[in-house]
Parts: structure tokens; sequence; C-alpha cells
């Protein structure tokens, strides 16, 4: 068959299905559908999985006592030791602590990240540099001149994208020269908006939270370097403070791993989903083909009595396959870019991207027209199966019109089938999630955040170099905060109330040691969130007279106090740090980040000086304030206010308490709608494949129906009839899909409990059965009040047949 031909059946069967597109359309739209939902999920797993933008990035790892997908920091003395080790070419350091910096930018302060790395960090990297160069080594020196790198996305938000380096930006108070700008793809573990020197030294060797990034010699492999990494630290005498007290293995795992990190399973459960989408797509789409053929039968068996091969019958069948390919592509494209703005917030939870998915068409077309060309041979595929089984098997005309071929309507219900175990269980997994993420925004939390704000402001060490000075801010700031107007009271903390507690040492009488969380406040911090008291006073922070006090949740007291609470003296700290303090009351349980409570101690700032575990040492100060109902608190209010007093510092995520969410939380409701969203396309797209399936049946079956009615058969029995075949072919599938959510469950297992939830929850899958059930009604429904509707008379039509 030469390409005259071929073109010649092509043009044909185009110009067929333009002057009838009811069946292009409906082909499109549904691969439009799929795709469009299935794209930001691919090009999210080509991020995750795309090779680091480093020369040799292979080579690139990360040397850690802790396994693949976490880190164990070290202190500098055991670098030095590590990066002396055979197979390492370079390395270099970063450090794991969270560190935000106040940066002046257009004459606004603003509080960014920052990542403090050493000279040899971007050398070991190799990463490009759009503008300038690396930090030099007395730029690393302490007390070295000041320098910093900003990222590409800091460049291009806050200093417009042009021409900076050599630019001064103010950085805490302090002009500092701008020395590089990052690629657009620099691989970051810790995200930050600029690079800052790390400036260690032989003298800071107890210094930790440090990891370093080493890249391998040619020839060496990672687990020859883990092993001589332990071999070499199980040699070393134990000190205090180092990892040398430990003697867990040397883990060295790829850099791209940790710097595409995301939730344990996560990956694999994107994958799954994305290719259960598009088999359903690829099963609506042989449905409609089997339909279409269905519909040509008796043009097919024409051409095949008069001597076309079946080649040529293939050809004109997938021709309009391509044709539905071009429209689902390109409507897909559309439709992928909607579902990717719409989900941005949540895919950016999930994952490490910081970039949006699918910000042009020409991006989402480039990843929608290979998905939609996949599913379309897929379908094709199953239906040329067919279309070659009828060109074999016809040979006369009136073959052709002897009703509905048996081999095709199999196909339809296998294929129907088919979809609604991929459906049942991509609508078990998300109702799965939004059940566990439902839960966890309805545990009550022991606090009311109604009428309550929080912002939080970083005092720089230059600045506020001890705790009397930060202790005087703190003062400061609350005493202007109370005399705005609306404001009913105020407190501060050195964490945020969600995500942030300390956990240190203690002691309790007896001598027996544990370590609660902590969190140290100030001012009416426990009031304004309206903490119950249960014993004793309410928890306060005396504005001068330093009280070792503390108070104690009720959890606290189970586990550790037994009934003897008010009175009771609790050490902190170890060794020469160690100091007492008294329980002065009880509050009640508060939920915020842990799936359960846990044993706390609220303490106050002014009484925790270092040996009482560090407070105020470098920490960003949190303020929470209470407004009267109805009234809000002005930005611009606060930002005068804190300036007043500080004019250096940037008032940063002043909002309600109530719009935030704990991070465990935040990430189980992104997971909750991305699950949803996939569960409700693949739903539609089953419904769709049932109803066409069940619709082309029923078109069949019409002189059967009508044989029917004229033998006294009632409508409301035809209408039971058909829908009794769906719902048969319905729960098959639903039956069969059960074990396949049951099998995404236990993959999802580690998922579920990362983040603090259960994974066995049985209501699940009824609630699927019954929403999967409802949609199989729906979608047959249709056809089965046609076929109620089918007159007598239809019998006497030959065209009927």
């Amino acid at each position: 068959m030469n390409f005259g031909v071929i073109f010649k059946e092509l043009w044909q069967s185009w110009r067929a299905s333009l002057r009838r597109p009811g069946f292009v359309l409906l082909a499109g739209l549904t691969l439009a559908l799929g795709v469009g939902f299935a794209a930001p999920l691919v090009e999210v797993l080509m991020h995750l999985h795309a090779p680091l933008d480093a020369p040799q990035a292979q080579q690139l790892m990360l040397l850690s006592r802790a396994p693949p997908g976490s880190w164990s920091p070290m202190d500098y003395r055991d670098y030095q030791v590590l990066r002396r080790l055979p197979g390492i070419a370079s390395s270099g350091l970063f450090s794991t602590a969270s560190s935000s910096v106040n940066v002046g930018t257009g004459g606004k302060l603003q509080l960014v990240q920052s990542l403090r790395v050493d000279r040899d960090y971007l050398t070991t990297l190799g990463t490009r540099m759009v503008q300038g160069r690396y930090f030099t080594a007395t730029e690393d020196q302490p007390h070295g001149p000041p320098a910093v790198i900003v990222t590409y996305t800091f460049w291009q938000q806050r200093l417009g994208g042009g021409q900076v380096v050599g630019h001064e930006l103010q950085v805490n108070g302090r002009a500092v020269p701008i020395v590089g700008v990052l690629s657009r793809h620099f691989p970051q573990i810790n995200r930050g908006a600029v690079l800052l020197p790390l400036r260690l030294n032989a003298a800071d060797g107890a210094t930790g939270s440090l990891l370093p990034v080493v890249r391998l010699r040619p020839g060496t492999r990672p687990a020859q370097l883990a092993a001589l990494a332990t071999a070499r630290f199980n040699t070393l005498k134990p000190q205090t403070g180092s990892i040398r007290m430990q003697r867990p293995p040397f883990y060295c795992w790829p850099l791209a791993r940790a710097v595409n990190g995301t939730l344990p399973g996560l990956s694999l459960l994107l994958l799954l989903s994305a290719g259960a989408l598009l088999l359903i797509v690829a099963g609506n789409f042989a449905n409609l083909m089997l339909a279409r053929a269905q519909q040509t039968r008796q043009s097919l068996a024409l051409r095949a009595a008069l001597g076309a091969p079946v080649a040529r019958l293939l050809v004109g069948a997938w021709s309009e396959g391509v044709l539905v390919a071009l429209l689902g592509a390109t409507a897909g494209a559309m439709v992928g870019h909607v579902v990717a703005h719409l989900l941005q917030t949540q895919i950016t939870l999930l994952t490490s991207l910081q970039s949006p998915v699918l910000t042009g068409w020409a991006t989402a077309l480039q990843i929608a027209l290979p998905l939609a060309l996949l599913v379309t041979v897929i379908g094709a595929l199953l239906a040329a199966l067919r279309v070659r089984r009828l060109g074999k098997a016809l040979g006369t005309l009136h073959g052709a019109g002897a009703g509905a071929d048996p081999g095709a309507t199999r196909s339809g219900h296998a294929l129907v089938i088919a979809q609604t175990v991929l459906a049942t269980a991509l609508v078990g997994i998300g109702v799965l999630f939004a059940g566990a993420a439902y839960r966890a925004a309805h545990v009550p939390g022991g606090y009311d955040t109604h009428d309550v704000y929080q912002f939080r402001i970083k005092p720089t060490k230059t600045q506020y170099p001890d705790t009397r000075s930060r202790l005087q801010l703190l003062r400061q700031v609350l005493d202007d905060l109370r005399a705005i107007p609306g404001v009913e009271t105020a407190g501060a903390s050195d964490m945020a109330w969600f995500n942030g507690v300390f956990e240190g040492v203690a002691r309790l009488p007896g001598g027996k040691s544990f370590y609660p969380r902590m969190r140290f406040f100030s001012g009416d911090y426990a009031q304004a969130l309206r903490i119950p008291v249960l014993q004793g006073q309410a928890p306060a922070a005396p504005a001068t007279q330093v009280q070792a006090v503390a108070w104690v949740n009720q959890a606290f007291v189970q586990r550790y106090l037994h009934g003897k609470n008010i009175g009771q003296t609790i050490e902190l700290g170890s060794g020469k740090d160690k100091t007492g303090i008294t329980v002065a009351g009880v509050v009640g349980d508060t939920y915020t980040n842990q799936r359960q409570h846990k044993p706390m101690l609220w303490i106050p700032i002014n009484a925790a000086t270092s040996k009482a575990g560090g407070a105020l040492s470098g920490f960003s100060l949190y303020f929470i304030v209470r407004m009267r109902p109805g009234i809000a608190l002005p930005e611009s209010t606060v930002e005068a206010r804190v300036h007043a007093v500080a004019p250096m510092l940037a008032v940063a995520h002043l909002r309600p308490l109530s719009s935030d969410a704990p991070n465990r939380l935040q990430l189980l409701q992104a997971l909750a709608r991305v699950a949803v969203a996939l569960a409700f396309a693949t739903m539609v797209l089953a419904g769709i494949g049932l109803f066409a399936v069940t619709s082309a049946a029923t078109s069949s079956r019409v002189r059967e129906f009508g044989v029917r009615m004229a033998l006294g058969a009632s409508p409301p029995g035809l209408l039971l009839l058909v829908l009794r075949g769906a719902m048969l072919r319905t729960l098959i599938g639903l039956l069969l899909g059960s074990v396949l959510a049951v099998l995404l469950g236990l993959l999802s297992r580690a998922l579920l409990l990362s983040l603090g939830s259960s994974w066995l929850q049985p209501w699940s899958l009824a609630i699927t059965w019954l929403v999967l059930l409802a949609m199989g009604v729906l979608a047959a429904f249709l056809p089965a009040l046609r076929a109620a509707r089918t007159p007598p008379t239809v019998t006497l039509n030959e065209s009927a047949q």
C-alpha cells in the first residue's frame, strides 16, 4: 500500500468525521480530560527525577549517619576527618539550620531564608552562575569582607533581573555587595533566597548542624565511601558532642535524591495514578472506536467483500484516531494548564518544586501531545483487533446487518470492567486521603485562634547580641502592640504556634531523665490563645522579675507527676548548665503538629537563660495578638510599631492564626485535594466509558426491545433490564478494584503514617462503593430510558437491525 492510498484514506476518513463530528468531539473531549489531569503529574515526576544541573551530577553525594531520605548533621571537627578520606575528589559544607535574614530591597524590609555555605560548596557542585562568581577563601574567613549570592528567583522577583553584581543589598542592616547570581536550576537542599558565607575555622570544632556534599573520585562507588567513613570513625576516640560518641554506619546517597526529595511513596503514587488515568482514557477511546466500527459495519463489510485489504481498513480506522489525538492534545494542554494552576499550591507543598508546573501553552502541549498519542495508539490497537477480525469474518452485506457484533460487545464490557477496577482504586485513595485530612482538621486543639494574629521578627546578633537586649526588644514591642486600638492582649514565643517546639533534657526529683517539649513564652501568650488553666495560677511572664517557674500540661502530669503537681521542682539542662524550675500550674493539652498530646513545659522567656535551654539565642520572635471581635489588625500599623522600636527588622507573615495550619495538616490537605481531583476525573471518565458502552449496546438491541414491547414488556421492566446489566459490570469492577485499592492503601501506608494518620480505614471502601454505584446508575440511566421508550413498531423498520 503506497503513500497515495494512505493519504486518500486519511482524507476521506477526516472529511467524513468532520461532516458528522459527534464521535471526534466526544472522543477528543474524553482524551482532553484524561490527558489534562495526567499532564501535571507527568511533569512533576519528570522534574522530581530530572538530573541535577551540575557537571557529572551522578558523582555528587551526601555523606551522613542517617539513611537516605533524611540526614544527621555533624560538627566541624568530624567534617575535617571525613574530607581527607580517599575516594573524595572534593567536598563542601552547608548548614542545615534554618536561618532568616532581614533584607532591604526597593525601600522595603523583608524576612527571607538564607543558606550558609563554605567556599568549597559551590566549587564542588560546579554550578553555573548567571552573573558573577563563587565565594572566595577570604570572604569565607571569620571577619572576612561581606558578600552575598542571590538565587535566580530572588534576582528576578526582588531585584528586577538586571545587572546586580557589584550592587549592594541591605542584609541585617548592613550593606553587603552582591557577588553572584545562581542559575535557575541550582540544586538546593535547604531552600534559601540568598547564600551567605559559612565562615568557620579550626576553633569552631564543636559547631554542629553541618552536612557535607562530596564529589566522588572516578571509580569510587557510594557504598565504598560509606564503608570507608564507617571504618575510619570506628577507630577514633569518642568525644563529647561529636558523632564519634555514636557507632551507627555512614550512608552515602545521591545528592539528587535530597534535592528532589518528597514524602515517602509520593512519586510511586503519582506514577500509578497517572498510569491508571491514562489507561482509563485508553479504554474509553477503544470503546468509542469499537462503537464507531460497529456503526460502520456495513461499509467495512462491503469493502472487505470487494477485496479491500485489512491494512487499508485499519488505516481508515486509525486516521480518526490521529484526528482525535490532535484535538485531544490541544484541549488537554488547556485543561492541564488550568488543573496545574489550581493545584500549584498543593504541588509546591508536596514536592521540592519551586517553579510553577505547565506555565505556558507550549510546555503544556509538549507534555499533552505525547500522552495523547500514547493513549490513542493503545486504544486504536485494542479496537484494531476487532476491526481486523471484522474484515476477515464479514463477506456479505447481509452479514453486516445481522445485529450487534458479539465480540465487540464482549470487548466493550471487559474494558468497562477494567475501567471500573482502576476507578475504584483511585477513588478509594481519594476518599482515604480526604478522610485523613478531615479527621486531622477536626481534632479539638485545646485553644482558640479566632480573632488572633501572628507575625514574626528576626533580631540580628549584631544589634541584639545577648539575652538582655533581646528581652528588652521583646518587652518594647509587646508594650507597643498592646497600645494599638482594638488589641485585647498580646504575647510572644521563640517558636511559631504551629510547627514549632523545643525538646530538651529534664530531670524529675527522683533523678529520672526525659525529653519533654518546651515552649518559651512572654506576656499573655497562653491567655491570647485561651488555653484553659486546670490548676494553680494562669501562665504569665512578669516584665521584670525573673522567676524560675514553669507550667505543665495535663499529659505531662499524667506521665511524670502522677498527681503531685504544684510546687514540684524540675531540673533543666545538664552538667554546668543545669537549673531548677518550680511547677506553678497546670494547663490543658494542646494539639498542634503532633498526632497526640505530648508532655510539655511552658517556661517564661525571662526565666529561660542559656541554662534553661537557650531561649532567645538566635531564634526568631513570634508574636500572638488577640483582637476584639470584629476588629482586624492592620499590617501597616504593626510595621510602624515595630519599626519605631527596631527600624532594621522586617515584619514577616502577619496573618490570622486561623488561616494557618500545622505542616502535617497542610500536607494532608494538599494530598487530599490532589487525590480528590484525580478521583473526580477518574469517576467522570469511567462514567463516560460506561455510558458509551451501554448506549452502543442499547442501540444495537433496538429491535430486541421492540419485540419485547410488542410481547407485553413494560417500560420499567426494560429500564431495569438495561440498568441491571450495567450494574453487574460495575459490581464486578468494584469487587476487583477493591483488592487494588487495598494494595494502593498499603503503598500509601508509609506516606500516611509519616503525616500522623492511619492508613487502615475500612469505611473508605464503603464510601467508594456508594460513589461509584451512583456514578454507574447515572451513566446507564439515559441509555436505559431510551430503551424503555422503544416503540413496538420499530420491529417493522429494517434499519433497526
